[in-house]
């Protein structure tokens, strides 16, 4: 990071889609490539809310355990997944 960028964040490899669905969609992947092929379980971090229905729908179906944050500025709330 450079001074002048200090303050932001840059993709390395930009999304080709601006959308913000775009990137929640790229989130509910990772999180399901974490539960289901790597197991590393106790797991845990923020998760935006508009993903929260089917983050809650996949842990049921996989019988992982979540306990939920508060939901801090932005929409991103804790989860721990065990």
């Amino acid at each position: 990071m450079t001074e002048e960028t200090s303050n932001e964040f840059v993709c390395v490899l930009p999304f080709l889609n601006s959308d913000p669905m775009f990137a929640r969609g790229v989130e509910i992947g990772v999180l399901w490539k974490n539960l289901c092929e790597l197991k590393n379980l106790p797991l845990c971090g923020y998760y935006h809310t508009e993903n929260e229905d089917q983050i809650l729908l996949m842990c049921s179906r996989l019988n992982i355990k979540t306990t939920l944050g508060d939901i801090a500025e932005g929409g991103w709330r804790w989860i721990d997944f065990t």
